[in-house]
């Protein structure tokens, strides 16, 4: 599968409720793949914005918009989202949070036998320490996301068409390229995340559906490591 990534909204604390952040994970079988490209090719077209140009929601009549979503409604593609509103965040809060996590990291520094295990606790943590407010609070919103899409886009396509699940393939927006501190620590701090919240709260396996293609390519040993 492909997944495309991107933001909305700055992540910014504001003032006033209503200040919707939100990241978004558009999810797309392979097999699918080529149908949703030409989909939004041909919308491009419509309203003559060229195919390597980024097209913007004012770009669209809402009779454009609805056509374009049932396209690609009719695929077995899905869509993921985390959103937050910055108006009910605490700026002070979402420091705490920040400060716990860096915390949390070099409180595993005295564990390290040797010089680049705790070189690298230092590399990482001081990367998350220096992120601004609202790049810490957009890198938590995309963790979440990327927590969803491995919970349930393995439910949803091993129904369906489980061979989806033999590779994912992740398409992030450009604009964090120029951004390497916010992505070097996403990179490095996502997998970490997202094994320690599925240890406090394990994914869903069905009896019956076919992760055969998941635990191909990803199957861990059958005994789950003690971290205690």
């Amino acid at each position: 599968m492909f997944i495309y990534v991107d933001e909305s909204g700055s992540f910014v604390p504001a003032t006033r409720s209503d200040s919707w952040c939100v990241v978004a994970g558009y999810v797309v079988p392979e097999v699918v793949r080529k149908h949703v490209e030409r989909s939004l090719s041909l919308l491009k077209r419509r309203v003559g914005c060229a195919y390597q140009n980024e097209l913007k929601l004012r770009h669209l009549s809402e009779s454009q918009l609805g056509r374009f979503l049932g396209e690609l409604g009719d695929l077995e593609s899905t869509l993921f989202i985390s959103a937050i509103d910055l108006g009910h965040q605490d700026p002070q809060v979402v420091f705490a949070h920040q400060r716990k996590q860096v915390d949390s990291i070099r409180a595993n520094r005295p564990n390290m036998l040797y010089e680049e295990g705790r070189a690298s606790i230092d590399d990482l943590s001081g990367r998350l320490e220096r992120l601004s407010p609202q790049l810490y609070t957009q890198m938590v919103a995309q963790v979440d996301l990327l927590d969803q899409v491995f919970r349930m886009a393995t439910l949803y396509y091993a129904q369906r068409l489980p061979a989806t699940l033999g590779s994912f393939k992740w398409r992030m927006d450009e604009k964090n390229s120029a951004r390497p501190l916010f992505e070097q620590t996403l990179t490095h701090m996502a997998p970490a995340l997202i094994q320690a919240k599925s240890l406090r709260e394990p994914g869903i396996s069905v009896e019956g559906f076919d992760h055969s293609h998941f635990d191909k390519c990803f199957r861990m040993a059958r005994r789950p490591p003690n971290f205690e």
